[in-house]
């Protein structure tokens, strides 16, 4: 299990920085839910700036545990994702 979380080492955040972010997972943050749990928005300082996040909150009462969260956490890191604004 190491050696697989090694690989996500550059991804870690505080806990602190995630509760600071969402307002300690304020319910006014929550952008929507699932298999997992609620997910928030936030926005996270880094060393390129800040950028707006979503963050998964696992609850095990739904169901799924570590292992799904972990598999969707290493389709996730595959991808980069680009924000784009459409404005009409």
């Amino acid at each position: 299990m190491d050696a697989f979380l090694q690989q996500f080492q550059d991804l870690k955040i505080q806990l602190e920085d995630i509760t600071s972010a969402t307002d300690d997972f304020n319910d006014d943050n929550c952008i929507g839910g699932g298999a997992f749990g609620k997910v928030y928005k936030g926005e996270l300082s880094h060393s390129k700036g800040r950028n707006m996040v979503a963050i998964k909150r696992l609850d095990r009462r739904h169901g799924q545990g570590i292992p799904e969260l972990l598999k969707e956490i290493t389709t996730l890191s595959r991808h980069s994702h680009t924000l784009k604004i459409w404005q009409f």
